[in-house]
């Protein structure tokens, strides 16, 4: 018994001093992920600040060699996800750190339900993910309910950490108006934490058909605006990538290809809160907020404008907001808005929508109907 309690204070010293202990749950589990640890070489140990740097584009020999530690990184961790009820996608091309990230575990049903996104896959293949930003990572729950997992902390973070937690508290996750990603878990490796969301497909994928589905996905992004300012959070980031909406469509030659997905019940959110300011009372940031409605009007513009001639101010509400110095606020903004579109009778919202896209000081038009989803299936 002696032997065997001198060997066991000899082995936690050396993996606390030779490999460094890893403190996670309990002693059985702590040894397994230092000795891991230590056959992996320590790949949550990085000579940057910030462990997930993804390293200059522009410099494609640095690039490609931080992608590829990225990666590790997530395979590393891979049984840690598990461990919590989350299947990691996996690269099945591991000699191409460009290759698609795949599930592996079974799917469950195509409409789980809320906070989970309808899916319209026709086979795994459809839930491919590129694995472009390195904070994020695709897994299914063990009901086969699709997942992202985003690491928020390090250089920027815990800020989104912050925001996602305030947002997703129980007063304000019921707020009518927050149309922020639903907030599902937080998990901790080490120093690292990972925020667990559910995974919802881009809201610029699939064809707007009819007015009506145009002033609802407006309606939707310029309420989350003024909640967000209404509750002193700039977001800092509103781009055509951080608009979401609960559906998956499988992919298409185009993100007009498909149709029948914005049906009124249809949910949209915005995401990734790196770059949030959450302001203290005291604290000024209107230059913040005036950013914001200025990214809001250039996300929103190119499919708004595409109904302009039924709703008439729209153009000169976006000229507003895109202008840096003025006083428009997020409030006004939604209340012109709102002007604009009530009392719209049903023919109106129910009238096709031709052009698909306005950029540049020009229309783009579909050459052939969208493919309605809901007959595939």
């Amino acid at each position: 018994m002696l032997v065997f309690l001198t060997f066991a204070v000899l082995l936690i010293w050396f993996l606390v001093r030779r490999l460094g202990f890893v403190r996670v749950g309990a002693i059985h589990t702590a040894i397994y992920w230092t000795a891991r640890s230590w056959a992996w070489n320590y790949p949550l140990t990085s000579a940057c600040p910030d462990l997930w740097y993804t390293g200059d584009p522009n410099d494609r020999q640095l690039f490609l060699r931080e992608k590829t530690r990225l990666i590790r990184i997530w395979t590393f961790l891979r049984p840690f996800f598990a461990s919590r009820g989350y299947d990691l996608f996996l690269n099945k091309q591991p000699n191409n750190i460009f290759g698609l990230l795949l599930p592996v575990s079974p799917r469950g049903c195509q409409n789980p339900g809320h906070p989970f996104a309808q899916n319209h896959y026709r086979h795994d293949d459809d839930a491919a993910f590129s694995f472009f930003a390195p904070r994020v990572w695709p897994a299914r729950d063990s009901q086969g309910r699709e997942i992202m997992i985003k690491a928020v902390s390090g250089r920027k973070p815990p800020r989104e950490l912050c925001a996602l937690r305030k947002l997703n508290s129980p007063t304000l996750r019921q707020h009518p108006m927050n149309h922020t990603i639903p907030l599902i878990d937080v998990l901790v490796f080490k120093e690292e934490m990972f925020a667990v969301m559910p995974r919802w497909g881009s809201a610029l994928c699939g064809a707007f058909s009819t007015v009506g589905e145009i002033v609802r996905y407006g309606q939707a992004f310029f309420e989350v605006v003024h909640f967000l300012h209404a509750h002193r959070i700039a977001h800092g980031d509103i781009s055509g990538q951080n608009l979401v909406m609960d559906v998956v469509p499988p992919e298409g030659p185009d993100p007009y290809y498909y149709g029948g997905l914005r049906d009124a019940n249809r949910k949209y959110a915005l995401i990734d809160f790196e770059t949030t300011l959450i302001a203290a009372d005291d604290e000024d940031i209107d230059s913040a907020y005036r950013r914001d409605l200025h990214d809001l009007a250039r996300t929103l513009e190119p499919t708004l404008r595409c109904a302009e001639d039924m709703l008439p101010g729209l153009v000169s509400l976006l000229d507003d907001m895109k202008m840096l110095n003025s006083p428009l606020t997020a409030s006004v903004a939604l209340a012109r808005y709102q002007d604009i579109c009530k009392d719209l009778p049903a023919a109106i919202l129910n009238s096709p929508v031709q052009a698909v896209s306005f950029m540049n000081g020009k229309f783009s038009y579909r050459h052939s109907d969208p493919v309605i989803l809901s007959s595939m299936l």
